[in-house]
């Protein structure tokens, strides 16, 4: 009887171990996944003390189910912009661009207040993005240890890339505020953080692809930049 009740309670034990693992999400297993409010779904890396998304954000929503405005219009991107309201677009208003990319968002989508990230994310602060950068090893060789090797999504030269911190940067462009056109996907990223400088601006990233140096910059906040994720 004795040895019975042990069997079960083994089986029991078991089942349990596997219900949990089915269960738990890809980060508690260390494979690290996350959700948006659109289902798209994220893998993660550990860099330094640090754990960020490694594709550009998707979502079409905020935190709490709102749509977030998607403005195709050149015109209307940068009156968005002006009324310091949050919108979206597609790069050349292209969806399948953003099935590799990821989407462009002005930096009122960034830090409006329904969040534009899941739950346990922010966009990194211009001290974070800078935290990565030195621990890649400074402004001039961080962005070789960023970018995904080859040329597979970039159009030229990719000078320099090793991608060795797995953050795997692609050259998704950006979308200026004059006139709302469209510059850079193939050969640049642009990544916002959530620190304004003033009114008008607010620090972001940018990783041309025929060098290896990153820098952070000025742009106006009605600009459309990518958004990457940082662990809370």
């Amino acid at each position: 009887m004795k040895s019975m009740i042990n069997l079960i309670a083994r089986v029991l034990l078991t089942a349990i171990s596997m219900l949990l693992i089915t269960n738990c999400n890809e980060d508690e297993i260390g494979n690290a996944t996350v959700k948006d409010s659109d289902g798209n779904l994220y893998h993660t890396v550990k860099i330094g003390n640090q754990v960020w998304m490694v594709e550009n954000l998707k979502t079409t929503k905020f935190r709490d189910g709102s749509t977030i405005p998607n403005v195709s219009d050149n015109s209307t991107w940068g009156n968005y912009g002006i009324l310091n309201n949050g919108a979206f677009c597609d790069y050349n208003n292209t969806a399948t661009y953003s099935n590799t990319y990821g989407k462009l968002y002005n930096w009122y989508a960034v830090t409006d207040e329904r969040n534009i990230c899941p739950t346990g994310w922010h966009v990194p602060t211009n001290a974070e993005w800078e935290a990565l950068i030195s621990f890649l090893g400074g402004q001039t060789v961080a962005g070789g240890l960023m970018k995904e090797k080859g040329t597979t999504h970039c159009s030229g030269s990719n000078n320099g890339a090793t991608n060795s911190s797995g953050f795997t940067a692609i050259p998704g462009g950006c979308r200026q505020v004059e006139n709302g056109m469209f510059y850079g996907n193939g050969t640049s990223c642009t990544w916002w953080s959530y620190s304004e400088i003033n009114v008008q601006t607010a620090w972001y990233c940018q990783l041309y692809f025929n060098q290896t140096s990153i820098n952070r910059m000025a742009f106006d906040k009605a600009s459309g930049c990518s958004v990457r994720l940082i662990k809370d």
